[in-house]
């Protein structure tokens, strides 16, 4: 059970993968995860990341947040890739999407993809689609920078569970 972070873009890839790939040697069920932006995808260090947990099959699971900026750049701007999903498929890796629109949805395909890693002992690959809320780095807001538009803002709130807790139906098994 290890938490930790890096300001360097995408260096805690590589490191969960050297995780993955010790515990594959010495444990049975233990699996990691790693969590990242879509601009850290674009990092050579997170593709061969990937790379290396397919070739050597390891128990790790990848959680790319998809928020289509990487600190105020587009995507669309700065990559021809529409679907990150692609990257992880061409590297034979097992893949999820999701949004945090569907809350339901995002638990399901979590729990799809972890219960895979556990069974087949394989790398997974999820991508979220989510929206940052604040500044790149801080509490503060941004708007004024002119990169993104308030208005899409308030189009997530509809889909904030605080806010909005009907966006999600409970059951007793969830």
């Amino acid at each position: 059970n290890l938490m930790w972070t890096s300001a360097i873009v995408g260096t805690g890839v590589p490191i969960a993968t050297g995780i993955a790939e010790a515990l594959k040697r010495t444990t049975s069920g233990n699996l990691v995860s790693v969590m990242f932006g879509d601009g850290a995808i674009e990092e050579g260090c997170v593709l061969e990341a990937l790379n290396i947990s397919s070739v050597f099959k390891l128990p790790i699971v990848f959680v790319l947040e998809d928020n289509g900026l990487a600190i105020h750049t587009k995507k669309n701007v700065r990559s021809s890739i529409k679907n990150y999903c692609e990257i992880a498929k061409s590297f034979n890796i097992k893949n999820f999407s999701t949004s945090f629109k569907n809350p339901n949805s995002l638990y399901e395909e979590f729990q799809k993809a972890y219960q895979y890693c556990r069974e087949k002992r394989l790398p997974a690959f999820i991508t979220v689609e989510c929206f940052r809320w604040l500044e790149h780095v801080g509490i503060g807001e941004d708007w004024e920078l002119g990169y993104r538009n308030k208005m899409e803002l308030e189009q997530w709130k509809r889909y904030d569970i605080i806010e909005s807790p009907n966006v999600i139906s409970i059951d007793k098994d969830f």
